[in-house]
């Protein structure tokens, strides 16, 4: 029986195909941009391990923490303070 959202392997190699043939439209502004030295973070937690590993990446110098957000809204309290 055929489906028509079932994917075989003709619909999947004309996708590819389609899909190898526009990447190169769409990939070189990502490649000849230039890298950005400042890494911009965003957490889901912060607390228990999550805490712990945004405490050691906000300490260098070339990360910005963007977005923190956790069930408990007094632990994100807690972030926002340190980063407004």
């Amino acid at each position: 029986m055929h489906y028509p959202g079932k994917l075989n392997r003709r619909r999947f190699l004309s996708g590819m195909g389609v899909a190898l043939a526009t990447a190169p439209f769409f990939t070189r502004h990502l490649i000849s941009a230039p890298p950005s030295e400042t890494v911009i973070h965003a957490s889901a937690g912060g607390s228990g391990m999550a805490g712990s590993d945004l405490e050691i990446i906000t300490h260098h110098e070339f990360v910005k923490l963007a977005a923190v957000a956790d069930v408990d809204i007094t632990k994100a309290q807690r972030w926002k303070e340190r980063f407004p």
